[in-house]
């Protein structure tokens, strides 16, 4: 690694940790205190990044991507609607065990729509489960989209569907419910 290389390594890695321990409050994050913790001067995170807003956008992208490979679903049945099943519940689990990143980087997509945004590699991912050629596009779209939109609602879910989001059981069967009627009926 070259030594900007080494630089701009060191200021991603410290923003993603000072953005996990403001559980998600980017505001909390100085670039500043980015700079200080990663032993860099400010002006190069300027020179690197150009803005705060870029490299923290960076991080997120970083911090999402180590998520989805932790949460790749190895043991698969064979079946394809368990199979389904069983990846959008991580899917799920996966953006309830790191709510304020998964907040941040679903608003970011929602602002900023890009065909490279998380949102849209987890659309592709989820495309390894069901047939393209079938003209599917459409329901991986709207599955994705409603477990973050659900996912967004946690904290009102029991209130206004009698589902509490919150628990994790609940939750599985909600996702199971949501997949079955997109993809099974």
């Amino acid at each position: 690694m070259t030594i900007h290389e080494d630089v701009i390594e060191k200021i991603i890695s410290t923003t993603m940790m000072l953005i996990q321990e403001s559980d998600g409050n980017i505001k909390k994050v100085t670039t500043r205190m980015i700079a200080e913790k990663a032993n860099v001067a400010v002006g190069a995170i300027n020179y690197y990044f150009r803005s705060k807003d870029r490299l923290v956008e960076l991080a997120l992208e970083r911090i999402i991507e180590e998520q989805r490979e932790a949460g790749v679903l190895n043991n698969r049945t064979g079946d394809t609607q368990q199979d389904l099943i069983a990846f959008s519940q991580q899917f799920a689990d996966r953006l309830f065990g790191h709510s304020a990143v998964s907040e941040m980087a679903i608003l970011e997509d929602m602002r900023s729509p890009k065909s490279t945004d998380n949102t849209a590699k987890s659309i592709k991912e989820f495309s390894a489960f069901v047939s393209i050629e079938a003209g599917m596009e459409g329901q991986l779209f709207t599955l994705v989209n409603t477990i973050q939109a659900a996912f967004l609602r946690r904290k009102q879910s029991l209130a206004e569907t009698g589902v509490d989001l919150m628990n994790k059981e609940q939750r599985d069967l909600f996702v199971e419910k949501i997949v079955t009627l997109l993809f099974f009926n």
